[in-house]
């Protein structure tokens, strides 16, 4: 199904009988219906796109150079961040997903591939915006009978618009990158390192080609903006929360740190046609990537 419950049948490299002709170990996070793209750097070597397969990465770059995705502009996964490929839309991104397909199903692509364990994976993307969207009844219901008991769990708006705030972008990393614990207004005159800090696992959307100022994107069309999905760690320093929370003024609170894991390491999975599967391993304390999670 596609974000908007249509069903999916036309995309050929999520077809069940695709073999790679590179190894997947059985139970891999990585087969040759997954092909998430992230950004790794190899040991003596610049940051670059690659794709993940079984347990190798495979060189969007090197390939590039060697003559593979014509199509596209020389250079374009030279780049630390993801970015350029992804503001190139998703035509590109689908043409490019299929190309990937081809080579690691019928093509020698061995001259490109790495090691995953020993390469270094860093941050996908470049994020200029994010925004966390409270869009659980059950979340937003629980917090409200935690912050608020002596009145309704949910407010009126909550059930007629989306309710979303900007968190900074600098808090979103990569899996592993430490988080401090926080200090500061935990009640009336009371101040310190929190005493409850907590992660709530979520899910991360990124967006690859935006609209433009003044032009909003249709629910339909959503899907050919999304370039990819992640699961986020999003860590909240819950005692400051709560003496924040009334009138809100959550953000001290919430921009701790946000880091991702899903069944991989750092990747993210273009949304080809069809399915969106998770990246693993970035960290929310940050797409174009905007990001928005809900």
């Amino acid at each position: 199904m596609d974000l908007a419950g249509r069903p999916v049948t036309s995309d050929p490299t999520l077809d069940p009988g695709l073999r790679s002709v590179v190894p997947v170990p059985e139970g891999s996070d990585f087969p040759i219906q997954n092909l998430p793209f992230g950004v790794f750097a190899p040991d003596s070597g610049a940051p670059r796109a690659g794709v993940a397969i079984g347990e190798m990465v495979l060189d969007l770059d090197a390939a590039r150079k060697a003559g593979f995705f014509g199509e596209l502009p020389f250079g374009v996964f030279s780049h630390s961040a993801l970015n350029p490929f992804m503001a190139l839309g998703r035509e590109a991104w689908r043409h490019t997903r299929e190309s990937v397909s081809q080579l690691l199903s019928t093509g020698d692509p061995g001259e490109f591939l790495f090691q995953q364990s020993a390469v270094e994976m860093l941050l996908p993307v470049t994020i200029g915006d994010y925004v966390d969207f409270y869009s659980s009844i059950h979340h937003a219901t629980n917090v409200g009978r935690l912050f608020r008991p002596d009145d309704p769990p949910l407010h009126p708006n909550w059930r007629h618009l989306p309710v979303g705030y900007h968190g900074r972008t600098s808090t979103v990393v990569v899996s592993g990158t430490p988080v401090r614990r926080p200090r500061g207004q935990v009640g009336p005159g009371a101040f310190g390192p929190t005493a409850k800090l907590d992660f709530e696992l979520e899910v991360g959307f990124v967006v690859g080609a935006g609209s433009g100022d003044g032009h909003p994107i249709p629910v339909d069309d959503a899907e050919s903006h999304i370039f990819g999905v992640c699961l986020i760690n999003d860590w909240s320093a819950r005692s400051r929360r709560a003496a924040q929370h009334s009138p809100p003024n959550q953000r001290a609170a919430r921009e701790q740190g946000r880091r991702g894991r899903a069944p991989g390491r750092r990747w993210r999975h273009p949304h080809a046609t069809d399915s969106c599967c998770p990246s693993r391993g970035t960290r929310r304390r940050a797409g174009s990537g905007s990001g928005s999670r809900s």
